[in-house]
């Protein structure tokens, strides 16, 4: 037998798991790694933040039958698999916490419906399915996700931070035609807005729940790490580029000038490196595009945050490279697809001149 010409090996789509661990048990990991951050936004948010964790969840639970259900599919897949779940927390971690119960919801339906099964569920969605239900909500209702006070150091809780810190940035770069008071007051909010130190370990006024401890998000992290459920090199590319970026370009006084801890821990790019960009389904598998993929997610998130309509752009960043590396593989899978047809044809051609051979 020629095993090059008469075996077939047909790679199955991701996540691809290396060890003895099922989907399902490699899914828990990533259940229990989110304790931590769900624990202290429940703390801070108390009653609302549950139920924000249970409409999210529930109603992603309940898609995911509903569509299961349409498709005439193991409706015990939505407890064996607990992608659905996942999805829910999740969304619930990258809301605000002012997100209204219904508005989280249709986020929900639109991740799983959308983000998920619309490229053919598990392990065939081309993004993000959390982030897609996010960006549904940046699009159609952006004055939720993204209110805007008055400018004050009273009001200062009303913008996300980032937000706060790009008009910041803005008035202070024409500082020659604000008043005294105007440009203390601006040098005062951004002096809070510099707390970082403080803001990693416990940040109860962060705009996503995500956000309000960037040591949880490391703790669970750090599980997922020793766990082998996900490689570090997709967070560290993202953080590190990221943060060059953020050096050079995102600064008050300048080039050079950025303070990184602040951006570190604002925009949920913590729980977005780990948590977001690692998901197996939507991110590289080999170790060069994983870097690739790492960098681009962190510097798309700087550009979005300083050029981009909102202040928040780590859900633009990954979404589109979640699309890019979508467009990679199809581009390789159409490659293969053609090869596998040349052969074919040749082995046909060579079959029937042996067969006038004999």
């Amino acid at each position: 037998m020629n095993f090059s010409q008469d075996m077939h090996f047909h790679l199955a789509s991701p996540p691809h798991i290396h060890d003895e661990e099922s989907v399902k048990k490699i899914m828990l990991s990533v259940c229990i790694a989110l304790i931590p951050i769900m624990g202290a936004s429940i703390w801070v948010h108390k009653i609302h933040a549950l139920l924000l964790f249970l409409v999210c969840i529930g109603v992603a639970l309940l898609t995911e039958w509903g569509i299961l259900a349409l498709k005439f599919q193991k409706i015990a897949l939505v407890l064996e698999e607990p992608s659905a779940c996942i999805t829910g927390i999740l969304l619930a971690l990258i809301l605000p916490y002012h997100t209204p119960l219904w508005m989280a919801g249709l986020a929900a339906l639109i991740a799983i419906g959308f983000g998920k099964h619309l490229g053919g569920g598990l392990g065939k969605n081309p993004l993000n399915p959390a982030l897609t239900g996010l960006l549904f909500l940046i699009i159609f209702f952006p004055k939720t996700i993204f209110p805007m006070g008055k400018f004050s150091l009273d009001t200062i809780t009303q913008a996300t931070p980032l937000t706060q810190f790009r008009t910041i940035r803005d008035l202070l770069s024409a500082q020659e035609n604000l008043e005294p008071e105007a440009l203390s007051q601006t040098s005062l909010i951004l002096s809070h807005l510099y707390e970082s130190l403080d803001q990693l370990v416990w940040n109860p006024k962060a705009w996503c729940m995500g956000e309000i401890s960037g040591v949880c998000v490391l703790i669970g992290a750090f599980f997922l790490l020793y766990r082998r459920v996900i490689g570090f090199k997709i967070p560290l590319t993202f953080l590190l580029s990221a943060s060059l970026f953020a050096w050079i370009f995102s600064g008050t006084e300048g080039f050079f000038s950025g303070n990184l801890l602040f951006h570190l821990t604002s925009g949920g790019i913590l729980l977005s490196a780990f948590f977001m960009a690692t998901d197996p389904v939507t991110s590289p598998t080999t170790s060069k595009d994983r870097v690739i993929f790492g960098a681009g997610c962190g510097l798309l998130t700087m550009g979005f945050r300083t050029w981009g309509p909102h202040a928040e752009g780590v859900s633009y960043a990954i979404l589109l490279m979640n699309a890019l590396y979508y467009l990679k593989r199809l581009r390789i899978s159409r490659k293969k697809f053609f090869m596998w047809k040349i052969h074919e044809k040749e082995k046909k051609k060579s079959q029937k001149e042996r067969n006038a051979i004999s």
